[in-house]
């Protein structure tokens, strides 16, 4: 599926520098007079000219922001949801503007009847916020289905409300068996010795370093190696790290989170 978030921004977008636009507009007010202007700041000629120009700024503003309304990449809130109507989908309760826009790709799919992988994804999605991501197997007989999902909370009757979705004659190919369950999960409980160069602010170091790792979100069946938990580490002033871990490798229909974070610090040896 197509990555929106890669989608360069539009050309018709404007780049705005109220320098620029101020430096071409004593230009022109040059060439009316014919003559070359010095202006003062402190001249009411230029008082005037810059409230003009703080008016045209935002007014470009505007006009950049009803641009962006257009495009689904770059739509939001209320813009989006009117976007959305087009791909003849709306807002579940809950879901948010990048799950929103997602969604809407996939729905193109969502009218094919040969039930390709993008089509059980959309209608998955398309059944309740909680759905953060879902992944499509093939079952291990003929003409099976796996649709392995993951959702945030999770119940059992949320597995029950897809598959009832799924199995409606018009979602499901005639010759398909679905089946539906939520992904394993794999907890990650993290140890790392931190070697820092000044011990007083390890408080500090401590805050952006969990920050950090507590960014890391990983999919369902994407592994963790060790040496992307020593990079995220790797805060300012941070001189080496060191942990007993070793690469986390989760499957293809389980997602690992880190559930835990212990940190130690000591005195980095130059």
């Amino acid at each position: 599926m197509i990555d929106i978030r890669n989608v360069p921004v539009p050309d018709a977008i404007e780049e705005l520098s109220y320098e620029a636009l101020k430096e071409e507009t004593l230009t022109y007010l040059e060439g009316m007079f014919s003559s070359e202007i010095t202006f003062l700041e402190s001249d009411e000629v230029v008082m005037v000219v810059e409230a003009l120009l703080y008016r045209e700024m935002l007014l470009r503003a505007r006009i950049n922001q009803a641009i962006r309304a257009c495009f689904l990449p770059s739509a939001k809130g209320h813009d989006l949801d009117n976007k959305v109507l087009d791909y003849g989908i709306v807002r579940l309760e809950g879901e948010s503007d990048e799950a929103l826009a997602a969604r809407a790709l996939l729905s193109l799919e969502g009218f094919t009847t040969a039930g390709s992988e993008g089509m059980y994804k959309f209608h998955t999605m398309s059944v309740d916020s909680r759905i953060k991501e879902v992944e499509v197997f093939e079952g291990e007989n003929g003409g099976e289905v796996d649709i392995i999902y993951y959702a945030n909370p999770d119940d059992e009757a949320l597995t029950q409300k897809i598959k009832d979705h799924l199995n409606k004659a018009t979602v499901r190919p005639l010759t398909d068996i679905v089946h539906v369950a939520p992904c394993s999960h794999v907890e990650i409980h993290l140890a790392l010795e931190m070697h820092i160069l000044d011990l007083s602010k390890a408080g500090e170091i401590e805050t952006e370093c969990l920050k950090e790792l507590n960014e890391i979100e990983l999919r369902i069946g994407e592994d963790l190696p060790v040496s992307r938990v020593i990079k995220t580490a790797f805060v300012e002033g941070v001189f080496r790290v060191k942990t007993a871990m070793e690469d986390v490798e989760v499957g293809e229909r389980a997602r690992a989170h880190i559930a835990s974070i212990d940190l130690t610090f000591v005195e980095a040896v130059l």
